[in-house]
């Protein structure tokens, strides 16, 4: 009976050694979903195509050509982009964490192109306001980081309409966290 037992112990180690492994998979926007350090910038200029007829808001090609400086001074802070719960791949969740506005908002993404935005204002789940977040891009290996390694860039504009003027927009762009202290802040 003794010699059955450790035969039959020997043949299931035979099997379970013998079992396929399978590597989990990505989720469908894995590309875009990360842990970033972002800038925010300010720009004057929109207080006269905002405020000056008081009825245009601004495009993403129009964001892109203001001039950026940093009003705030909020220095360098973390935000993180992630898959929804049921996976999409059409949209994607973008939080600051509470580290300059408290926002959080689903938004549309085309993965292909590694863009997201919408025209139409959302929903900020952070607390209850409306933002506007528009030309948002993912940039595969554009940044670098302090240790000067190469890193997937972000870049995107965000206005919130409780900001006192009326979805100000704001310039975030930065990179996805390294995991190496010295690229850290």
């Amino acid at each position: 009976m003794k010699k059955l037992s450790i035969f039959l112990f020997a043949a299931a180690l035979v099997f379970t050694s013998c079992e396929k492994i399978t590597e989990p998979g990505g989720t469908a926007i894995q590309d875009m979903a990360g842990d970033w350090w972002v800038t925010y910038e300010n720009s004057l200029e929109e207080y006269d195509v905002l405020f000056g007829t008081g009825t245009t808001m601004p495009s993403a090609d129009t964001l892109e050509n203001w001039t950026w400086g940093d009003v705030y001074g909020a220095g360098v802070t973390r935000l993180l982009t992630y898959n929804t719960n049921a996976n999409d791949a059409d949209s994607m969740y973008i939080y600051d964490q509470k580290n300059f506005w408290n926002f959080m908002g689903k938004v549309p993404v085309s993965y292909n192109a590694l863009t997201f935005g919408k025209n139409d204002s959302i929903p900020n789940l952070g607390y209850d306001i409306n933002m506007v977040i528009r030309g948002g891009k993912i940039l595969k290996g554009a940044a670098t980081t302090p240790s000067g390694q190469a890193a997937d860039s972000i870049i995107f504009y965000v206005g919130y309409s409780d900001d006192g003027y009326g979805f100000t927009f704001f310039k975030v762009s930065g990179f996805r966290r390294s995991g190496f202290p010295e690229d850290d802040f």
